[in-house]
């Protein structure tokens, strides 16, 4: 990867500030993409909707604890790295 932000900023004419910001948001929509994806896939495989209605149906017993706290954490991970993407998003 040969190319800089300076050259292609100037091949492109476009502001070296500009480049990086829509560079970072870029990223951080695609990111969210992956996320979501990620978050609709465990979301599907337990047939809830949140985070809270998971955990409502682990204490139920409608889901067994064990099972599913791999999947329970990582959701919960995903979620949270959302809301940093998210919080990250409006900044700039």
């Amino acid at each position: 990867m040969d190319a800089t932000v300076e050259t292609i900023s100037k091949t492109l004419g476009i502001k070296k500030s500009e480049l990086i910001e829509n560079g970072m948001q870029a990223y951080l929509k695609n990111e969210k993409r992956r996320l979501n994806s990620e978050i609709i896939d465990i979301f599907s495989k337990y047939d809830v909707d949140s985070l809270e209605e998971f955990d409502e149906k682990i204490n139920k017993g409608k889901l067994g604890e064990t099972e599913t706290f791999d999947d329970f954490t990582r959701l919960d991970h995903l979620l949270d790295r959302r809301d940093k993407i998210d919080s990250l998003l409006r900044e700039i």
